[in-house]
């Protein structure tokens, strides 16, 4: 007999199948983005592939294969927030590893772009969760949705990335700072939570 978990899974298959796009469920912990960048998952439409290191609690990579198969559908779909933010992440990407010279008066821009498609990924994800009946518990998705995005708000004064173990949606100290819906602004991160994200950036 099916669960809802297996049935997603299935879905998202079927529809890696139909556009193309490679999926790789890992065996780890992390997977590799890039020189040096761990994650936990990724889609990439330039590499067609969507990962998630599954060796974790199924709740955690659940909870990120259904946040990227989220992209995955803004792709799909050409959504306007996917075509507006083509550009950011790389430009993102470049000037927080540092990899070659780069424009980082440009990061405020990025790090908006990014945000708002996160944003937008997020709601579709809480309505897939909801749409599949899968074991994730919606009040602490919106909490780990809200301390990622708000963290995107955050990356021009931090001028870094998280260190990986430390993500702003598993930090227990930053969820218990997190509402449980989304709010309407963004712009304004609460002050309590600005020195936990310097936190889960320092070395």
């Amino acid at each position: 007999m099916q669960t809802s978990v297996s049935r997603f899974v299935a879905d998202v298959r079927a529809t890696c199948k139909e556009t193309g796009v490679k999926l790789r469920l890992a065996p780890a912990r992390h997977v590799r983005l890039g020189p040096g960048v761990l994650s936990n998952g990724y889609f990439s439409s330039e590499y067609l592939e969507l990962a998630t290191a599954v060796n974790k609690p199924e709740q955690e990579w659940l909870r990120v294969l259904v946040h990227e198969s989220s992209h995955l559908d803004q792709w799909r779909e050409k959504a306007p927030v996917w075509i507006r933010s083509a550009h950011a992440y790389d430009g993102l990407f470049n000037a927080l590893v540092d990899t070659h010279p780069i424009n980082r008066s440009y990061l405020p821009i990025w790090s908006r772009l990014a945000r708002d498609l996160e944003l937008d990924c997020e709601k579709r994800a809480f309505k897939k969760m909801k749409h599949w009946d899968l074991p994730i518990d919606p009040a602490k998705y919106v909490r780990a949705a809200n301390a990622y995005v708000w963290f995107y708000t955050m990356i021009p004064e931090l001028n870094s990335w998280y260190i990986p173990g430390r993500e702003p949606y598993n930090d227990r100290r930053i969820l218990a700072m997190c509402p449980e819906h989304f709010v309407e602004d963004y712009d304004n991160v609460p002050k309590e939570l600005i020195k936990e994200y310097y936190r889960i950036v320092k070395k």
